[in-house]
């Protein structure tokens, strides 16, 4: 009986191993780690939220176009902070068009700041800094 328990875990481990596997390997796909590189250019690549009260949040649209000639994915996007979030399409973005994402920036202390957003993207260089300045007041 102690055999058949021990049959049926390593089964399951094995199971469960292999469909963890699949599923990061799918989503690497999914995420454009294979697709060719393009190009990209930020109409700005700093956004200047001015001066502003604590309380409030802040929300900026940056627009970008595709200049190459393969479908752009923007594939991550990491802030220096955990005030700034950026919400884009997760779509492709076709050669010739133009997209935008949207970056909110929340206060969490008053005075000036100077933050980023790195984007990944599958152009070259692979990654593109947004760059969000400010001041945050009583």
């Amino acid at each position: 009986m102690k055999k058949k328990g021990i049959v049926i875990t390593l089964v399951t481990g094995i199971l469960i191993a292999g469909g963890i596997y699949l599923r990061q390997r799918n989503s690497e796909s999914l995420a454009g780690k294979n697709v060719p590189k393009t190009t990209v250019v930020f109409l700005k690549d700093s956004v200047d939220f001015g001066t502003f009260p604590y309380a409030e949040i802040k929300r900026a649209v940056v627009r970008f176009r595709n200049t190459g000639e393969h479908p752009l994915i923007i594939k991550n996007a990491v802030s220096s902070c955990g005030c700034a979030e950026v919400k884009w399409n997760k779509r492709p973005v076709a050669p010739g068009q133009t997209d935008s994402l949207t970056v909110s920036f929340t206060p969490n202390s008053l005075g000036q700041f100077n933050k980023s957003v790195e984007l990944t993207c599958n152009t070259v260089p692979d990654n593109h800094l947004l760059h969000l300045k400010g001041f945050v007041e009583e």
